[in-house]
């Protein structure tokens, strides 16, 4: 493992590091679900993914949390989690959750890669409460957040045209109160 923040049995994060951004813009070319990308597909070329790590990395205190999200056994990398527009005043932020290659889906990794951003968020960060949004046709991503424990907080109607057809935006939430009694409920 390569300076691990967070680990459990199967993976582990870690700080987003400038060697990731080749293998990011991989992973991005050659997706092709489009409905989970808010801003659509465009090239994501290795050189603008290491600016965007670098100003990560930029902000102190963090503006965006992006951790990378790595197999324990051989160090792969498989996408990033993370929080934006952190709000450290209020103690909220927005979700961030990207994984990849689209074989790695299903294995319930982005569960796992999920708890690990809560133990951080809640436990380490002293967040209080987190918000997600996805679209209404990414329905793996909204089952994988409800297991978590996120509540739906809402519907945003009509919001972006993909594939010739307008979707909704299913806004969610988990407040540091609801997670920690879950978790301390399901280790009882």
């Amino acid at each position: 493992m390569r300076s691990p923040l967070t680990a459990d049995e199967r993976l582990y994060l870690r700080a987003l590091e400038r060697d990731d951004a080749p293998v990011l813009a991989g992973f991005l070319a050659a997706e092709t679900e489009t409905f989970f990308l808010g801003h659509g597909r465009f090239p994501n070329s290795p050189l603008a993914l290491d600016g965007w790590i670098q100003e990560i990395a930029a902000h102190q205190p963090p503006e965006t949390l992006e951790l990378a999200v790595c197999l324990r056994a051989d160090d792969g990398l498989l996408g990033y989690v993370g929080v934006w527009e952190l709000d450290w005043v209020n103690g909220t932020g927005e979700l961030d959750v990207a994984l990849w290659p689209a074989s790695a889906r299903g294995r319930g990794y982005g569960t796992g890669a999920l708890r690990l951003l809560l133990d951080l968020a809640f436990g380490v960060y002293g967040l209080r409460a987190l918000r997600a949004y996805v679209w209404s046709a990414n329905t793996r991503s909204a089952a994988t957040l409800r297991r978590a424990g996120f509540h739906d907080a809402g519907r945003l109607r009509t919001t972006v045209v993909k594939a010739g057809a307008l979707l909704d935006q299913l806004a969610l939430d988990l407040t540091a109160g609801d997670w920690l009694t879950r978790t301390h409920r399901e280790r009882s």
